[in-house]
């Protein structure tokens, strides 16, 4: 899940409180969350595009080995 906003729409404790609880409950159904706020979209967009690239070769990579038959690959979700 790519969110991408900026502090001026998640500035309050409630809708902070509120990110955080969609955030935990999405993670323990198996997402991997991603936020990215507008600052950091437009000071360095490539590196927000390179994070989430990497992520997804990563999970490619997992299906490719499993698809092997491979089952002594380590994957560690960050």
């Amino acid at each position: 899940m790519i969110y991408c906003d900026g502090t001026e729409f998640r500035n309050s404790p409630e809708r902070i409180n509120m990110d955080k609880q969609q955030e935990r409950a999405l993670q323990s159904n198996g997402f991997t969350v991603f936020r990215l706020s507008g600052s950091e979209i437009a000071s360095n967009i490539m590196a927000c595009v390179d994070e989430v690239v990497w992520y997804v070769k990563r999970l490619w990579m997992m299906l490719v080995l499993l698809l092997m038959g491979d089952k002594n690959f380590i994957f560690v979700n960050e």
